[in-house]
């Protein structure tokens, strides 16, 4: 697990918050040195099902594709999560659209999971 350190945020009032190029940079690195498919997590403080804004929508088809370059055999994407849910978006090597991730299990105490809706 990676965290984007304080530094790479960019001062961005449009979206709660934004990583610069030096977050995804490090992310690429990251995946290159450890042989690891990427995927950015963040939250959306809510309870309920979470979906992409139109930000996360554009944002992440354009940084996702890059982890490719480092890591062109793996998959990478991107998950939102809520108070109680999560979903999520994961891009194959070969495939032109992106596929839903709507199953998850939280491991921890209480262990819970969530499915299709």
């Amino acid at each position: 697990m990676h965290y984007v350190a304080d530094e790479d945020y960019l001062n961005d009032p449009s979206a709660g918050a934004t990583m610069g190029p030096s977050a995804i940079r490090k992310a690429l690195q990251a995946a290159y040195r450890e042989n690891a498919a990427m995927f950015h997590v963040h939250i959306h403080e809510h309870e309920g099902k979470p979906g992409f804004s139109g930000t996360d929508n554009r944002e992440s088809a354009l940084f996702v594709p890059d982890f490719w370059n480092v890591q062109p055999f793996l998959p990478h994407g991107a998950i939102v999560l809520s108070k109680d849910s999560a979903w999520g978006k994961c891009w194959f090597p070969g495939q032109s659209r992106p596929l839903d991730i709507d199953d998850f299990a939280f491991v921890g105490i209480p262990m819970r999971c969530t499915w299709k809706q």
